[in-house]
């Protein structure tokens, strides 16, 4: 007896249209699609990274293509990049290293100079507060 009193509810306008249907997705590459290409040629895209960073020269944005490019060579090449970079690094360190450093029994005896004290002039203190 209930279900003859049952109004079907009216029906509800959709609030928004429906979404156009995408192009399907361009074909992946066999090496991509296994995940392991992409995957080595990130770790060699970061070893650069970390090989320009070490060496004191952080990759600007206009570097970050060229960076990528030579992370997509094969693994060789790329340590033989990594490799120089790091060598060309060290050999730049040692040319900036102050000759004191280098030979420290000549300069034992020589200590750092001392910074001298800031003067600042010396109020007298008020006499009413040292008067009792």
């Amino acid at each position: 007896w209930q279900l003859e009193r049952c109004v079907p509810p009216a029906p509800v306008a959709e609030a928004t249209p429906a979404m156009p249907v995408s192009p399907a997705p361009a074909a992946v590459p066999a090496s991509a699609a296994s995940g392991a290409g992409t995957a080595s040629t990130d770790l060699r895209r970061m070893r650069l990274h970390a090989e320009l960073t070490r060496a004191g020269v952080p990759p600007r944005p206009g570097d970050l293509h060229a960076i990528g490019r030579l992370a997509e060579l094969d693994e060789d090449t790329v340590e033989s990049v990594a490799r120089w970079i790091g060598h060309a690094a060290r050999v730049r360190e040692q040319a900036t290293v102050p000759e004191r450093a280098t030979e420290p029994a000549r300069w034992a005896a020589v200590s750092e100079p001392a910074v001298p004290e800031p003067v600042h002039p010396r109020t007298p203190p008020d006499p009413r507060l040292t008067a009792w």
